[in-house]
């Protein structure tokens, strides 16, 4: 076997792994903020602000895992990491939100046109922590930085 295709099945190993670890967190991370709501709701909280408390609790959650488990970014979490981070959040949401919107000028309905934005949004969420908030490298620029930056 070559050497080089040992380094890249290493490589495709590691990206699933990553994958695998990154959906765990969401799967983790989605029954938390529904546990936040769901209890919050039951002690009398407003619906909107046991949602608001609930996601921001999933937002910490994912943050936290994903930087230290996920992508194992060891870069301070700071100000401007969290703000990459709620950027990734906004600009995939907004990848989902476009989603949904075509799925309905389709002929989606409803229903279907949010469960098409889904994956829209995962995968937008996982490419921009993996290379734009998390990035592997040595020094805390993203990858995005450094291209534009040559």
């Amino acid at each position: 076997m070559n050497i080089a295709l040992g380094g890249r099945d290493r490589m495709l190993r590691n990206h699933a792994m990553e994958l695998l670890r990154f959906a765990f967190v969401g799967v983790l991370n989605t029954a938390a903020t529904l546990l936040v709501i769901y209890a919050l709701m039951a002690a009398g909280a407003n619906l909107y602000l046991a949602n608001f408390i609930g996601y921001a609790v999933g937002l910490m959650i994912s943050f936290t895992l994903n930087r230290r488990w996920t992508f194992r970014f060891g870069g301070r979490a700071d100000l401007r990491l969290a703000r990459r981070f709620l950027l990734a959040v906004a600009a995939s949401y907004c990848g989902n939100l476009l989603a949904v919107f075509l799925s309905l000028q389709g002929g989606l309905s409803p229903h279907f046109a949010q469960l098409a934005g889904m994956p829209v949004y995962t995968a937008c969420f996982f490419l921009l922590t993996k290379f734009y908030v998390f990035p592997k490298q040595h020094d805390h620029r993203s990858a995005i930085e450094r291209r534009v930056q040559e």
